[in-house]
């Protein structure tokens, strides 16, 4: 995955582009699809949790079977999650994979029966993770579960996640002000007026 190259530009502006419609109260569906089908991942999603509180507010999923995610949210399910306990450890802002670059990792070790079985059948072979705080209160996580068909994370594609986490920040940022100013707020540019800095949205690999 070379940084230079056309395709890989092509990619990462298509992220870019699907990640900031959002910001039009869209939602992150059509990120997390196109972030699937650009790293091979069985599974994707996002949470926005109430770190005193230890809840799930809302989240946003591609890869689930339909009306799961509700039932995870419901139930609390989210901040039981492996990616969301393993994020909440390494504290208020990281990225990572659980293979960390380890050619032998291997997923189900640890794992009760079930989870294993539930692991195998999705063909999860390796996840990433990324989380920052929202707010003082907020804690936004978001786990790409990798498909056994692409094999583990790689380092090119940590890197690429790198580069989208500040965008992805901003993003939820812009959404949450979004949504809680949903009624005074018609469109993109009356958003921006409403952040206490300018903001410009653009992608940094092209000139």
């Amino acid at each position: 995955m070379d940084q230079n190259d056309d395709s890989y530009i092509a990619e990462y502006d298509e992220l870019l582009h699907k990640l900031y419609l959002a910001i039009e109260g869209k939602g992150f569906d059509q990120f997390l699809l196109t972030i699937r089908e650009t790293l091979g991942l069985a599974s994707a999603c996002l949470g926005v949790i109430d770190q005193a509180k230890k809840k799930t507010l809302y989240g946003f999923a591609s890869g689930y079977p339909k009306g799961v995610l509700p039932l995870i949210i419901k139930s609390n399910g989210f901040v039981r999650e492996d990616g969301v306990v393993r994020a909440f450890a390494k504290g208020p802002s990281c990225l990572f994979s659980y293979s960390e670059g380890n050619p032998n990792y291997n997923i189900l070790t640890g794992l009760s029966f079930f989870t294993q079985k539930w692991v195998k059948a999705s063909g999860i072979i390796d996840a990433a993770v990324i989380s920052f705080m929202l707010n003082p209160r907020l804690r936004v996580v978001l786990i790409f579960n990798r498909h056994r068909h692409s094999g583990l994370i790689a380092q090119q594609e940590l890197e690429l996640l790198t580069r989208l986490k500040p965008h992805i920040e901003q993003a939820c940022l812009l959404y949450d002000r979004a949504c809680r100013h949903q009624k005074n707020i018609a469109n993109i540019q009356q958003l921006v007026n409403h952040l206490d800095y300018p903001v410009a949205i653009f992608s940094p690999l092209n000139d």
